[in-house]
């Protein structure tokens, strides 16, 4: 529909030696680099142009975005855990030395849930590569559950303490979807950030007494699925300006742009 608004945009269902632009859900490079050959003549000066990057599996897959991170803060010599929740990467099942170390954690963050006010040893699990949209995602305290998780999946897992207590707007859920632009050129990388962005928000208020997805993963192709997706928001999605107001309102001394967005802003300068 966005090219059918853009008057200068053509879209064809088949490739031609004219095309500029090929959008595909195949991410194989090899495809890729092939579809976009026999669009484009080899000597053409045109752009030819992919909806996808090579190498943008160190982003897209969960597990390799974990490992960049970690390496990053090991090379500055700073704890990962200043930034990223207390994280466990399973490669090999239950047998995994990893999840030994999770069990370890486990049970110490049961003991300590026994008391009132505290933790509720809560766990997100998520597939470390090949998925997307909320999908293949749990939230559970229940270690058996956790076992059952990592020994039938066929992907590698990622295991991280979930975050019990964030703050909300209105109380539901959200996150914060904000862009960025990084250029390459004869090897010099220019990166820009824009500054308009929106959050993506929960159809239903926040708990700890249900895993529901709806309480808890904000991803559209999730919620949409749920009855009340639309009814706070306009398809989910509040403005910067409009979470603004809320903070000024509600958690007063927030500035979203001082304290939010200019961390977000700085942490991208610094990763890219």
């Amino acid at each position: 529909s966005l090219t059918r608004d853009r008057l200068w945009l053509n879209q064809a269902d088949e490739y031609s030696k004219s095309t500029n632009f090929l959008w595909t859900q195949w991410k194989n490079a090899d495809f890729i680099s092939t579809q976009c050959t026999l669009c484009k003549p080899i000597n053409d000066p045109l752009p030819r142009v992919s909806n996808h990057l090579e190498g943008n599996y160190y982003l897209g897959y969960k597990k390799n975005m974990y490992r960049c991170l970690y390496l990053y803060y090991s090379l500055i010599g700073k704890d990962i855990s200043e930034t990223v929740p207390l994280t466990f990467h399973i490669c090999r099942g239950i047998r995994d030395k990893e999840y030994t170390h999770f069990e370890s954690f486990y049970n110490q963050y049961s003991k300590e849930s026994m008391g009132e006010g505290s933790c509720r040893n809560i766990w997100i699990l998520k597939p470390g590569e090949n998925t997307n949209r909320g999908n293949g995602i749990i939230v559970t305290n229940d270690i058996s559950e956790i076992e059952s998780y990592v020994a039938d999946s066929p992907y590698t897992c990622i295991i991280q303490k979930y975050i019990e207590s964030p703050l909300l707007f209105d109380k539901r859920k959200f996150d914060i979807r904000c862009f960025a632009l990084i250029t390459s050129v004869n090897g010099y990388i220019k990166a820009y950030y824009y500054k308009e962005g929106y959050l993506r928000t929960s159809s239903k208020e926040y708990s700890m007494e249900s895993f529901s997805k709806r309480v808890h993963l904000t991803n559209e192709a999730v919620q949409v699925k749920y009855e009340g997706f639309g009814k706070y928001e306009s398809g989910n999605k509040v403005s910067y300006s409009s979470f603004q107001q809320y903070l000024a309102a509600c958690h007063r001394g927030i500035d979203l742009q001082k304290d939010v967005l200019s961390k977000i802003k700085v942490s991208f300068a610094i990763h890219q």
